[in-house]
């Protein structure tokens, strides 16, 4: 989840796809496919939710299948609030987090499925909450990270999650099971300030569909990971800062995909290989103005 501006993409009944963003002044805004069937999108909702940024969306799956359930926003206001996807974002109910957790910053449908029964929201104060999706209380607090949560995602069996944070470097997992921590691991460090290490905070984390692999990005940097085997399978520097990620597969094979700060829009191979050349293309190339 980016800091000031969240999208989301689901498919819907209406026009088959809604692209959602909230915005800093807490607008959250949908465009559809227009009807006539000309890949364009059309603005068809835009309505204040929140009281200042909008910091995380997600979508709840709805059981039906064929349209999306309930929309999750966070909001600087230090409120969670649902709306109705059929419904052009209706609220539907609205939940104060703990005054000591700080602002919510990112969240996380658990499973990320149509049985989806919690969702894990991250704040500023480091916390990871795990609330029930039924009735939006607290199940479970995490310690989660010094400084600040930056980002996380829960893995596609809904067992296990990854939090990483915005300047301990740390990468955690999280059994969510048993609600407790499995696993830490360190990113690489951005600079050395007096002799301590300095990070850069994770920008993005996404799970592969069938969740054998994961990705992350970090300052310029992407690291596509083999949960099997902990293997690096992709860690390069890219020339422009990355904003997010998200993982793609077929035929081809895995492909990693990252939203820089320039503008760009590379996408990279992810495969098994010691040689230094690997498949890439620029599928969108820099512009002058930044993209946040």
């Amino acid at each position: 989840c980016s800091t000031h501006r969240s999208w989301q993409m689901s498919s819907i009944r209406s026009s088959g796809l809604v692209v959602a963003a909230g915005t800093y002044d807490g607008v959250l805004a949908g465009w559809e496919l227009k009807k006539d069937k000309s890949l364009g999108l059309e603005l068809t909702f835009a309505t204040a939710v929140h009281s200042g940024s909008i910091r995380s969306l997600s979508i709840a799956p709805s059981p039906k299948g064929d349209e999306a359930g309930p929309l999750l926003s966070c909001g600087y206001d230090e409120t969670l609030r649902t709306h109705e996807w059929h419904k052009r974002m209706t609220s539907s109910g609205e939940v104060r987090t703990p005054s000591d957790f700080g602002t919510p910053v990112c969240s996380a449908f658990a499973p990320p499925t149509q049985s989806s029964t919690h969702c894990i929201i991250g704040f500023t104060s480091g916390k990871l909450c795990i609330y029930k999706k039924r009735d939006w209380s607290v199940q479970h607090v995490l310690a989660g990270h010094e400084g600040g949560v930056a980002s996380l995602a829960v893995h596609p069996t809904g067992k296990i999650a990854l939090s990483a944070g915005v300047a301990d470097g740390k990468l955690k997992l999280w059994d969510l099971t048993k609600g407790r921590l499995a696993f830490v691991n360190k990113i690489k460090p951005s600079s050395q300030l007096g002799g301590a290490a300095r990070y850069d905070p994770v920008s993005s984390i996404v799970w592969s569909k069938d969740g054998e692999f994961y990705a992350l990005s970090y300052g310029s940097h992407i690291t596509v990971r083999d949960v099997a085997t902990g293997k690096d399978l992709l860690d390069v520097d890219l020339p422009s800062r990355v904003n997010q990620v998200a993982l793609m597969s077929g035929p081809e094979g895995l492909f990693v995909a990252a939203a820089c700060n320039d503008g760009s829009l590379p996408v990279l191979a992810v495969e098994d290989s010691s040689d230094e050349k690997r498949r890439a293309i620029m599928a969108i190339e820099p512009v002058d103005s930044h993209l946040a």
